[in-house]
């Protein structure tokens, strides 16, 4: 068999597997929590790049994600993600003499599944991923290694939240036991570009109710300070950073801030005029959504992101991430540009099945109902203190479901561009998202 058609097979093992050999290009990107949000687009441009590229994920189904080419995936058992023979085991069978190996932790998140801690999701699986890894990396004269870890600005500011304070204390573990050439990537508030034609920017559910998303209702939440700054940054950035890192030397703290100092106001009216909407504030006391996310935290909405506004933000030169980048930075405006004729996709926000579970907590534990009917005291003035748990339930789910209805694509026309805009549901959305996710690791190896 020619090289060419190793190089071209898929690939595709299992930790507890053996596996297969093969030939691989020498630079090989390995992505922790490959399947992940902000994974998923430095997988992109890694391919782009002709690297090869192994992803690592829990998911036993990769989330819909197949192994194509120059993109291997691996996984890992939610069991055996913080045991450190696991990962030395994984890195034996993937980095040889002489590769040059880039690896980035896109593992962690700010909101537990059952039997998970914070610490347990951000610390533990990375510690663990790199005491394995880098002990094969020590004794196989790799010619480059090279650590990134995607970090938050949570860990600069947010002392409060627990998911602020691991990824600190994450941050610092790894910058004492890692490898000489390692950069922590802090990252600010990253946007989602728009989903053209279909599009496979597929949010997961660690960044649901992003400002794109809130912008599809008939008013736009702005949460505490209107004018708390803010420097979101590009997901394409974020990947051509992280890629661009194996040339880098040292270990160094990098803020992932994009060009932009925009307050929280000018983030939810720039994209309700993309969705050609009016734009009608609805301003929410931050006391509100504190007492909530204690309880009903999901995506965006989350502890660590209030207290992130109640501290007034955070803003950071942009200059050594435009650095790496080489190129620069792209504004809200550059990534919006939409060509005439285009339609563009949006996620519907998950509100009805997030009221659902919202409710059943009310009535099962008293002290989110005490919470819950406090924060709506503040939030409706005591309009409608003595108004019944069930009935307002009712009416706030009823009200919902009028207001987040999925319809045909909408038309818009903005400085005499046309185009169309299209909300669709989650489910439909990601499975488009996963056939062009997989269409495109074909091409890129066709190519």
């Amino acid at each position: 068999m020619s090289i060419a058609c190793l190089k071209g097979a898929a690939r595709f093992c299992s930790i507890t597997g053996s596996a297969s050999s093969i030939i691989a290009p020498k630079t090989k990107v390995i992505v922790l929590g490959g399947t992940s949000h902000l994974a998923g687009s430095i997988v992109h441009r890694a391919l782009e790049l002709g690297y090869s590229v192994i992803g690592t994920s829990r998911a036993v189904d990769f989330k819909g994600l197949k192994p194509s080419g120059n993109l291997d995936l691996v996984h890992i058992p939610a069991d055996r993600v913080t045991d450190v023979a696991t990962w030395k085991k994984f890195a034996e069978s993937k980095i040889f003499f002489g590769d040059r190996v880039l690896v980035v932790n896109a593992m962690g998140g700010a909101h537990c599944e059952a039997l998970e801690t914070l610490e347990t999701k951000n610390i533990d699986p990375v510690v663990a991923a790199l005491e394995g890894i880098q002990s094969v990396a020590k004794v196989r004269a790799l010619e480059k290694f090279h650590f990134l870890n995607l970090s938050s600005l949570a860990a600069e500011i947010c002392s409060e939240s627990g998911y602020g304070k691991a990824k600190k204390e994450c941050d610092s573990i790894l910058l004492e036991k890692g490898p000489e050439d390692m950069t922590i990537l802090r990252v600010s508030y990253a946007v989602n570009p728009p989903a053209r034609g279909g599009g496979t920017n597929s949010v997961s559910d660690e960044h649901w109710y992003s400002v794109d998303q809130l912008a599809t209702l008939p008013f736009q939440i702005v949460l505490g300070d209107k004018d708390v700054p803010m420097q979101p940054v590009a997901l394409s950035d974020i990947a051509d950073v992280a890629c661009n890192s194996l040339f880098f030397k040292g270990k160094e703290t990098v803020y992932a801030v994009g060009p932009q100092i925009v307050s929280q106001m000018y983030f939810a009216k720039f994209f309700a005029n993309v969705l050609g909407k009016k734009f009608n504030p609805l301003f929410v006391d931050s006391k509100v959504g504190a007492l909530l996310a204690k309880h009903f935290s999901k995506g965006h909405f989350s502890s660590y992101a209030i207290e992130a506004i109640n501290k007034g933000g955070i803003v950071r030169d942009p200059g050594p991430f435009e650095l790496r980048k080489g190129s620069p930075l792209l504004t809200l405006e550059d990534q919006y540009k939409i060509k005439d004729g285009e339609e563009i996709s949006i996620v519907a926000l998950p509100i009805i099945a997030h009221l659902r579970e919202s409710i059943k907590k009310v009535f099962t534990n008293p002290e989110v109902a005490r919470d819950t009917f406090s924060a709506t005291r503040i939030f409706l003035a005591d309009k409608f203190v003595g108004l019944r748990p069930g009935v307002f339930s009712a009416w706030v789910q009823a009200a919902f479901e009028a207001l987040c209805r999925i319809g045909p694509s909408t038309s818009v026309t903005k400085d005499g561009v046309s185009y169309r805009v299209k909300i669709v549901a989650k489910d439909d959305f990601n499975k488009t998202a996963r056939l062009n996710a997989n269409k495109f690791a074909k091409s890129i190896t066709k190519s």
